[in-house]
């Protein structure tokens, strides 16, 4: 085969890691295994994890902490999160903490919320590996 004449490739794969969220996922593309799957929220996110991201970030409270699509819980709690300032907290039935705010009505602790790490929102302590 001369290789010279190749224009493309392509691969396939298979999953490796025992979770199948956000977060592992891009782990393992990056070649990270991990062998256990981060804890899941179909009910939300427990007041513990709730009341710490509060404290760290200095908001009034939360909206929303459900299960939902982005797109979906903007349209039903966007006007009132513009109203109050309180950040959307959701996830989509995986272990990812999501957020959804305006920088209008939350300007003050966006970028404090940016820097938070999920690592500090993880009940087992799950990070990434060294």
């Amino acid at each position: 085969m001369d290789e010279s004449r190749i224009t493309g490739a392509y691969g396939r794969s298979s999953e490796k890691s025992a979770g199948k969220d956000t977060t592992v996922g891009h782990w393992e593309m990056t070649g990270v295994i991990s062998d256990k799957p981060f804890p899941t929220y179909p009910d939300g996110f427990p007041d513990r994890i709730i009341n710490e991201f509060i404290k760290e970030t200095g908001v009034l409270g939360v909206l929303g902490n459900c299960v939902a699509s982005g797109t979906e819980i903007i349209k039903k709690l966007g006007a009132e999160h513009e109203r109050t300032g309180k950040p959307i907290v959701y996830t989509s039935a995986d272990s990812v903490f999501r957020l959804r705010s305006m920088l209008t009505a939350f300007r003050s602790t966006a970028c404090t919320t940016c820097a938070l790490k999920q690592e500090r929102f993880s009940p087992d302590g799950m990070r990434w590996p060294e």
